[in-house]
């Protein structure tokens, strides 16, 4: 079943194409002498088995042999601006998919709770879209992604089974789109326990986790940098799901206190640069679904939708993305979503940059097609290391090693978390280029800053409720 939206721009593009060809008919006809065409006809009037003739700026219809001709009803000429009613049909095909889709992306997101499902209630609306995918569909609508999240949270208490079966189709249909990832978040967003910033534009850095190579919380370490530099983070994360030590617990492991109101949270990021978002925290909705999750034992959306739903709604980010295929989902979500500016990054497997290769990323930006570049770290005047050198251990080993990082001890890890760092400060506007944002994030680590701020951080963290 296709989108409305979609529908209106297909109908749009032909609409263009027929505009477009009789706007090209008329110009040829222009171009030869005439403003107009006009045609003569003294054939009947059924059109079949008629050929014509086109020579300077004029068309006469004439008969094909073995067709009578009418000997009293001969038409008077008539006069068809093509050159005008073309032009006219190929603005109005613009327009109409111009129009759907403006109309289609901008309402999508404030309306879903407006678009009345075809069937009554929940699990038979989570079963049709499972018909769907059985019959090898790969197009799910923002709309119906929506709803998909919503029946999957009201199914899987009573039918878990069946919440499992829509996951893994998903998945294996290829179905897990950009609009599918936008609907999903935008469903589990309007859910959620939101964290009000006011005025402050926030950044965030964050991964989708499930690289397997255990390295150490570089993207933690970098959104502290970050705000040394003078940017806003609102840092969203969660306790460690596919390593020894997510960002959660390292912060703990630092003595950050985690269990803040949002209120604090708030107070936080505007007096110290930086806050953390406990994912369960704001998201309560999401627990139902977390014994379905450990049971099945694979990749599903929710491994990607993570970075999606900071409570915060930052606007500019730096997602990393452990599998390349995920990268222009992941990118067109974040421009359906709203963003001002977001890189989505690959390192060689990892999930955040890193100087042991080049770096795929994806520039969203707001009213800007997606742009593709690749960053080499010795571009950065970075020497190359290997996944070896920036593996880190449980969560006490992780908080000893970004304790001397962030103090300014130089190596490997120092170095990946200047360039997560550097591109935070692109993205937040504070740099204009990555290597001006990693010149920015070397400072403040060798001049104390870093470790500077993630004390003011952990003291007034300690002092809120």
């Amino acid at each position: 079943m296709i989108s409305t939206r979609e529908l209106g721009r297909n109908r749009g593009r032909r609409l263009a194409f027929i505009g477009s060809s009789i706007a090209l008919r008329g110009f040829c006809i222009r171009m030869l002498g005439a403003e107009r065409i006009t045609v003569r006809t003294t054939a009947p009037v059924n059109t079949f088995g008629r050929h014509a003739a086109l020579w300077k700026g004029h068309a006469a219809l004439l008969p094909v042999p073995g067709h009578t001709q009418s000997d009293s009803r001969a038409q008077a000429p008539s006069s068809v601006p093509l050159w005008g009613v073309g032009t006219a049909l190929l603005a109005a095909g613009l327009a109409t998919a111009w129009l759907y889709r403006f109309l289609g992306e901008r309402s999508s997101l404030q309306l879903l709770a407006e678009t009345p499902p075809d069937l009554p209630n929940a699990s038979e609306r989570l079963l049709h879209l499972i018909e769907r995918l059985l019959a090898a569909e790969t197009y799910l609508s923002l709309e119906e992604a929506a709803d998909a999240m919503h029946c999957m949270l009201e199914v899987v208490s009573e039918n878990p089974a069946r919440v499992a079966a829509f996951l893994v189709l998903l998945r294996r249909n290829g179905a897990e789109t950009g609009e599918v990832l936008a609907g999903m978040a935008a469903a589990l967003l309007e859910r959620a326990v939101l964290v009000s910033t006011g005025d402050i534009d926030t950044l965030d850095i964050v991964g989708t986790g499930g690289d397997g190579a255990n390295t150490v919380n570089i993207s933690t370490a970098a959104a502290i940098v970050a705000a040394a530099c003078g940017a806003r983070v609102a840092k969203h994360g969660n306790r460690s799901a596919s390593s020894q030590c997510g960002s959660a617990d390292v912060l703990e492991a630092l003595g950050v206190k985690l269990e803040l109101e949002a209120a604090s949270i708030a107070r936080c990021i505007a007096e110290t640069g930086i806050g953390f978002l406990m994912a369960p925290h704001f998201h309560p909705q999401l627990a139902s679904l977390a014994p379905l999750r450990r049971s099945l034992r694979v990749r599903t959306v929710f491994n990607i939708l993570g970075p999606l739903l900071n409570p915060a709604r930052s606007r500019r980010q730096v997602i990393g993305v452990a599998v390349p295929e995920v990268m222009e989902p992941m990118a067109e979500a974040m421009r359906r979503l709203g963003t001002e500016r977001t890189w989505i990054v690959h390192c060689s497997g990892l999930d955040e940059m890193a100087p042991i290769g080049p770096t795929e990323i994806i520039e969203v930006s707001a009213n800007e097609p997606l742009r593709r570049f690749q960053v080499d770290p010795k571009e950065l005047g970075m020497p190359l290391c290997t996944v070896q050198n920036l593996v880190g251990g449980d969560c006490a080993a992780n908080a000893e090693i970004l304790t001397r990082c962030l103090q300014g001890a130089p190596g490997p890890i120092s170095n990946a978390i200047i360039m997560n760092a550097g591109a935070g400060l692109v993205v937040y506007g504070l740099a204009e280029t990555l290597h001006d944002g990693c010149a920015m994030a070397a400072h403040a680590l060798m001049s104390g800053a870093a470790w500077e701020t993630l004390e003011k951080w952990k003291s007034l963290s300690q002092t809120l409720p």
